[in-house]
């Protein structure tokens, strides 16, 4: 099964957005995190016996409280054993300089977040078969 890490602190936007994953036909483990803490938190548990859940794919918004998702991105291409993990950053922001900065810390993917339910769903009947189906993700 396919596993994706969705960084998003907006109870609300992440209830949207795995209701999106729902309803297109590629079967996701879906977990949560609510800030770059906790999502790095998730990562490290694979290291745990019993525990390992490690995903194919990380979506992140980032506008978060705490560990921002700049942040996040920056420790996670950092690190040795997480930084093929391809990350999505799903913004509200279109400034070339968020979007850049992104790029620069080696975002695989820069998506402006949806206005609504519709178009969130159009968004990830594009992004699951791209990342799932026709990419070949890297194995751990």
């Amino acid at each position: 099964m396919n596993r994706l890490l969705l960084v998003e602190d907006d109870p609300n936007d992440a209830l949207l957005m795995i209701e999106a994953l729902r309803e297109s036909r590629i079967e996701v483990d879906v977990r949560v995190a609510e800030d770059g803490d906790r999502a790095f938190a998730i990562l490290r548990e694979d290291s745990v016996p019993g525990r390992e859940w490690r995903p194919d794919l990380i979506v992140c918004d980032l506008q978060l409280a705490g560990v921002g998702g700049h942040e996040l991105l920056r420790k996670l291409k950092s690190d040795p054993d997480l930084r093929r993990i391809p990350v999505v950053i799903m913004s509200g922001s279109r400034e070339s300089i968020v979007v850049n900065l992104s790029y620069e810390l080696h975002a695989n993917c820069y998506i402006h977040k949806p206005d609504n339910f519709v178009e969130l769903c159009a968004v990830t009947n594009s992004l699951l078969p791209f990342w799932f189906c026709t990419a070949l993700l890297p194995k751990s």
